[in-house]
């Protein structure tokens, strides 16, 4: 029997659904849109599984989406591969501040057309496919590992590719995704709804049904409206079939569940029937027009393109939607300055203005360095908004009067709603910090923080490179852990990244020790990247041991470690960096290049 993705689930005891969600991350890109050309899942038989059936434009910057959730032969699954085709790949990038864009090139500095990348799933963790409960695959394009860049070219940048995906079956946490597509029905019975997978700004394809549960909590924008738990699925059940819905919300693991927290509808999406801007607000004028940083700009039915800044010009009838209030209604003085902010309104080609109908605050994230704290204030160094440097952004007007406007040399946060006794913050400490500026015209205090990380557990990165690849990378491969050997000559990337906060690790007294995560129910996903000509073979495991002799086994047979790339937490009092992710990259032997 032939298994086929509809809008309706298989019946059949011989297919079995499959949840796959892309990912990807920043990076150091402001957009990097790949064509997929091919994306295939291999069963252990032999037997090959289209994926995709078309190729498809996918923008991979901060990326995080079910694509489909489709119907498989039933089987284990051992390995699948992903065609990338440049050919009109659409990358940018910030070099010095100025936006560039970017040519992927290979090894032998010749433009990229199309890669193939073969990845071999976890032996450990085998995504096994039946009639009875989905399996769950998500796939992760790292950006930051599968390129260096070369910013010192003038123009058009030039930036190799050593492709580097990361799979995992199944994940234990409770993953943060998006899902979006036309409305199919609405079971008010089950809180839940149901939608023809659309990702990525598809309009047309078959990606499998999903449905979605909904709860109390679950905050509804639907043409204009806001709507709180049943009352908004209420009104959902009200609109037509084919209406575009777009929600963020949580894959439940044992429950094989979608839990939507925010749901867009209609004219609430961006580009929908109203033009939208996505980014942080970079200064405000007089005359209460905002300057949006690192802007996503939706024109009304176009997918979202990057824009370096985008102007947007409130007036006293926009509305403004603060998102820990969903129901009140506020004037555009909530709009300050580092604030994230989604604005739906009308683009005028001629001024490149936005004519803002609706303002909705988003969670902002800070990057900041802990200067003095009190039970309900810290006093803290600004690093950055989102990504964007503290010192690109006009505080003038932030504050009650000139001398209170907010200085991001000594910014003040409130910190009343989180329970810090348990780990009190010391001094120069690193932190990435969620919240919402203060009011515009109110500070101090200049931001109100609902929670903290300070990249102990989760949200650092350590980069490594090695100029010529080296034979002797680690002084020490075992299970405990990595121990870089300080004396193999590292190139241009040697960095532990915190949020926006990048530090040199050869300026600590002693390097970092690399350690996977401890044997408590918890899952790290290791990877050996061997890259050849146009193709790059992958291979996961979850056992880090597994990893560690693998490693050793192909260094002692002659393998050079070009790139190293951990993702996890950084415990500083120990200097060990505990891996949740790790990627090496081994170099082909004619390959000699950065």
């Amino acid at each position: 029997m032939r298994c086929e993705t509809s809008d309706e689930d298989s019946d059949s005891d011989q297919c079995g659904r499959l949840l796959f969600a892309l990912t990807g991350d920043e990076g150091d890109f402001l957009q990097y849109r790949v064509r997929i050309a091919s994306l295939s899942l291999r069963r252990d038989d032999g037997t090959r599984v289209e994926l995709l059936p078309e190729s498809r434009l996918v923008e991979f910057t901060d990326y995080n989406e079910l694509a489909a959730a489709a119907t498989l032969p039933v089987g284990r699954y051992e390995s699948f591969e992903l065609v990338l085709d440049y050919s009109d790949a659409e990358i940018l990038l910030q070099v010095a501040g100025e936006v560039r864009r970017v040519v992927v090139v290979d090894a032998a500095g010749e433009a990229v057309e199309e890669v193939s990348v073969r990845v071999h799933l976890d032996g450990d963790n085998p995504l096994v496919v039946d009639s009875a409960v989905p399996a769950a695959l998500t796939l992760a394009f790292d950006l930051a590992s599968s390129h260096v860049v070369n910013p010192v070219d003038v123009g058009v940048v030039r930036v190799a590719l050593f492709p580097v995906l990361v799979a995992e079956v199944d994940p234990l946490p409770a993953v943060a995704f998006v899902f979006r597509g036309p409305l199919l029905s609405v079971d008010e019975a089950a809180n839940s709804y149901r939608i023809a997978v659309r990702p990525n700004y598809w309009l047309a394809g078959r990606f499998g049904g999903l449905d979605v549960l909904t709860g109390a909590d679950t905050v509804w924008h639907i043409n204009g409206e806001t709507y709180i738990g049943a009352a908004g699925l209420r009104v959902l059940a009200e609109q037509d079939p084919g209406i575009e819905t777009f929600a963020s919300g949580r894959f439940k693991r044992f429950e094989r569940l979608f839990v939507a927290d925010t749901v867009l509808v209609g004219d609430s999406i961006p580009g929908i029937n109203l033009d939208g801007v996505t980014g942080h607000v970079l200064s405000r004028t007089d005359d209460d027009r905002i300057f949006i940083q690192g802007a996503r700009l939706w024109l009304t039915g176009l997918e979202p393109v990057y824009r370096d800044i985008v102007q947007v010009q409130l007036d006293r009838t926009t509305r403004v939607v603060d998102a820990r209030f969903p129901e009140e209604r506020f004037s555009i003085d909530r709009i300050s300055i580092g604030q994230r902010v989604r604005i739906l309104g009308q683009w005028d080609e001629e001024s490149e203005i936005i004519e803002a109908r609706r303002a909705h605050l988003q969670p902002t994230r800070l990057t900041v360095i802990t200067e003095e704290f009190d039970p309900r204030t810290l006093d803290a160094l600004l690093v950055a908004f989102g990504r964007w440097p503290a010192g690109w952004f006009n505080y003038r007007g932030t504050g009650s009067d000139e001398d209170s406007d907010a200085d991001p040399n000594r910014y003040e946060i409130n910190v009343a709603d989180i329970d810090i006794a348990p780990q009190p913050l010391e001094d120069n400490l690193p932190l990435a910090m969620w919240g919402y500026v203060s009011p515009f015209g109110s500070a101090p205090p200049d931001f109100f923080a609902h929670a903290l990380n300070d990249f102990s557990e989760f949200g650092a990165r350590l980069l490594v490179n090695w100029v010529p690849a080296s034979a002797v990378p680690f002084n020490q491969i075992d299970p405990i852990g990595l121990i870089l050997n300080p004396d193999a000559g590292f190139g241009i990337f040697h960095d532990l990244r915190r949020a926006a906060l990048v530090t040199d690790i050869l300026e600590f007294d002693e390097l970092p020790v690399i350690e996977p995560l401890p044997d408590d129910g918890e899952r790290g996903i290791y990877s050996i990247v061997h890259r050849g000509y146009g193709t790059a073979d992958i291979v996961l495991y979850s056992s880090f041991s597994s990893f560690a002799a693998d490693l050793s086994l192909r260094i002692n047979r002659g393998a050079t470690v070009r790139r190293l790339h951990a993702r996890g937490g950084y415990v500083r009092d120990r200097n060990r960096f505990v891996a949740r992710g790790l990627s090496v990259l081994l170099q082909p032997v004619e390959d000699t290049g950065n």
